[in-house]
């Protein structure tokens, strides 16, 4: 009798992850990073490039939580890098983990790898960023 339980229980879970997988994530064969450590290791030092509401995103993840929009670089004496929040990882086992963006108020997004090697970001089941790219350290994005 254990053994359908658990065997059912396995199924529901699977069934009710593809579910979520395919409410947030826009293109198949997209796996979603749950695992807090590896969302970590993901945007750690990277600048997440992509575009979102007609707004440019060039935020570079300071292994320090700082965040930071890139602008047009560090030595830019008219726009240059500003800091303009923080961010940090949370984690549940209900939920896995996701990135936490605080401005002057906190967002969360899931973070989606897709089969193109893009990245996409959601609030809940809303896609917010499409197609973002990670590039190692403090970069621009052009």
């Amino acid at each position: 009798m254990i053994k359908p339980i658990i065997s059912m229980s396995i199924f529901l879970l699977a069934s009710v992850t593809g579910e979520a997988m395919a409410a947030c994530s826009t293109t198949d064969g997209s796996v979603r990073i749950a695992d807090a450590g590896a969302l970590e290791s993901l945007l750690s030092g990277k600048t997440v490039c992509g575009q979102a509401n007609g707004e440019e995103w060039q935020e570079y993840h300071n292994p320090n939580g700082a965040l930071w929009d890139y602008k047009k670089g560090v030595a830019d004496p008219v726009n240059p890098s500003e800091q303009v929040g923080t961010w940090d990882i949370a984690s549940s086992l209900r939920n896995g983990a996701s990135a936490i963006y605080s401005y002057d108020v906190n967002y969360a997004y899931k973070v989606w790898q897709r089969t193109d090697g893009k990245y996409d970001f959601c609030n809940g089941t809303q896609l917010k960023v499409a197609g973002a790219e990670l590039r190692g350290g403090q970069v621009s994005c052009h």
